[in-house]
């Protein structure tokens, strides 16, 4: 907020002639709305971002894509990884759902990236990847849609260069095999900051990548796998809940959030979910650090506490700052206020 504050400061500058453009480095494609605004004040406008590391071009088609549309050039900085460690944390998938490896040697053979050309275009072959897809994460979704399809057992999605490598080796040694196409059918999501080794196995097996196939339950087996599913909620409630915290997301996929209201957001949903795009999503907000926050406060008496315990201290935290707590609201719900509250009472927490 304070940065395009800043920005329109600029701009008033700029009617003396004095700042001939604004240039944000920052990796937020929110920003390019307020460089589209800058711009329409007669001043050049640069984003200045940082090599992305699951695309070829450096740039992320969301960012390719929202910068067109703004017309704002994109200035990449930085240097993508050409080289994995010699030791790292492993994740594979199987039978659509993902498994921890631990820290494992990788071979020097696997280390760098393979020939992603000649990988595409065998993907390309069977209607794994489109021509105009070259974003990694698609590239990535359709490697582990070939395997899952020719059941060619785990493979490695992190780090995803190696799983490349399996997949190349599968094309090379059998060229001459007859491999399934793409069945159009299936769906691979990549919940978003759940699978790096920072995050406890538990963690990453229960939200991690997994493989659903298409049918009239998409939606709500999506939410279910994501973690958003609560006996508490009904399916419309889970909907809300998930789209609250993908409204971002949404917005840079081209969904008019703010048109989007009660059950057409699972028709909106449906259609997302079915896009030849990837599927990173957010899962629930963790009450991890919450708890800490809320033992810290002296509303829980153990960071381990039963969720019934957590629920209650979450309730007594929510009214010692003056918040209304409706009778029936859920466990991801509550979780979701507290953080809310915190991150607003003291932005640069971010719990």
């Amino acid at each position: 907020m304070e940065i395009a504050m800043d920005v329109l400061e600029l701009c008033k500058q700029a009617q003396g002639d004095k700042i001939a453009g604004v240039a944000i480095a920052s990796n937020d494609l929110d920003f390019f709305e307020v460089l589209e605004r800058t711009q329409s004040q007669g001043m050049k406008v640069w984003l200045c971002m940082r090599a992305h590391s699951r695309s070829q071009s450096g740039i992320s088609p969301l960012a390719q894509r929202a910068a067109a549309d703004a017309g704002v050039e994109i200035i990449v900085y930085g240097q993508t990884i050409k080289e994995i460690p010699k030791m790292v944390p492993l994740i594979s998938i199987h039978d659509c759902i993902a498994k921890v490896h631990g820290i494992r040697p990788v071979h020097d053979d696997l280390r760098s990236f393979p020939d992603l050309e000649s990988l595409s275009l065998s993907l390309m072959q069977y209607g794994y990847l489109a021509a105009n897809q070259v974003a990694m994460a698609t590239l990535v979704a359709a490697t582990v849609k070939f395997f899952h399809v020719n059941k060619l057992g785990p493979l490695i999605i992190d780090p995803h260069t190696i799983g490349f490598h399996q997949c190349l080796a599968a094309f090379q040694k059998n060229a001459s095999a007859t491999w399934l196409t793409n069945p159009g059918n299936l769906i691979y999501v990549h919940p978003r900051g759940r699978t790096r080794s920072s995050r406890s196995s538990s963690k990453i097996i229960a939200q991690g990548p997994f493989i659903v196939q298409d049918s009239t339950q998409l939606v709500s087996e999506i939410l279910d796998r994501l973690g958003y599913s609560s006996p508490e909620l009904n399916l419309q409630e889970t909907i809300d809940m998930f789209w609250d915290g993908n409204i971002g997301f949404l917005k840079r996929r081209g969904v008019s959030v703010a048109t989007v209201e009660g059950e057409q957001k699972l028709e909106a949903l449906e259609r997302e979910f079915r896009l030849d795009l990837p599927q990173d999503w957010h899962p629930p907000r963790s009450d991890v650090n919450l708890r800490d926050f809320l033992l810290g406060k002296g509303f829980l008496d153990r960071k381990d506490a039963l969720r019934e315990q957590v629920k209650l201290a979450i309730k007594k935290f929510l009214q010692s700052r003056g918040q209304s707590v409706p009778p029936k609201r859920s466990y991801l719900q509550l979780v979701a206020d507290a953080l809310n509250v915190v991150n607003k009472d003291d932005p640069c927490r971010r719990i």
